[in-house]
């Protein structure tokens, strides 16, 4: 209701080449949780209000998971297997802060190297990948981007894999979000606008 009464909201869509007028509010959602459709979006359709969420496009209908939510996973469930192989493969010492993982991951990212990691921990512990995803269901599926594409969101890239893109290569990186792009192109609501 604040902002409502204090701001003008707009859609991502609505921009254009337009200046932005004072007190401008722009509302959007990265990874394409599915905690935007189930708590975010009534509240927001109730209220008039729309939002921009940033897809990351290859876990859509929870077909895999985010690497970094696939190893959180593994950490909190089963952290006596997974703190000392991910700790070894990162050279982190025994526990540390999430903010120094965080750090620590993000600086030592490589594709490959976390394909390997999520490998080498799902082995250990016994996962399959795809019955983990469509069990934790934590991405949009496409009936609900409908929904709430008929509703006024719209929805823009925010890279296939959620990759840490300076980490990779050019190419790497124009793979990553051409993929993104063209998963997007058929997608109700969608915007040809990137969250990086």
């Amino acid at each position: 209701d604040f902002l409502q009464k204090h701001s003008q909201i707009f859609s991502i869509r609505a921009f254009g080449n337009e200046p932005l007028p004072d007190r401008a509010v722009v509302i959007t959602f990265d990874d394409g949780l599915r905690s935007v459709y189930e708590h975010a979006f009534p509240l927001l359709k109730a209220r008039g209000l729309v939002a921009s969420c940033y897809l990351n496009t290859d876990v859509i209908g929870n077909r895999s998971l985010i690497w970094l939510n696939e190893l959180t996973w593994f950490l909190h469930r089963h952290s006596a297997q997974a703190e000392p192989i991910v700790s070894s493969r990162l050279g982190l010492p025994g526990r540390c802060s999430d903010g120094v993982f965080i750090e620590r991951l993000i600086a030592r990212y490589d594709r490959h190297e976390m394909s390997e990691l999520l490998t080498e921990l799902r082995d250990s512990i016994g996962i399959v990948p795809e019955t983990l995803a469509r069990t934790a269901r934590l991405y949009l599926d496409r009936p609900e981007i409908e929904e709430m594409a008929q509703n006024g969101f719209t929805f823009g890239n925010h890279s296939g894999s959620h990759a840490v893109l300076s980490r990779l290569s050019e190419p790497d990186c124009r793979e990553e979000l051409a993929r993104a792009r063209d998963a997007l192109q058929n997608m109700p609501g969608s915007i040809p606008s990137l969250a990086y």
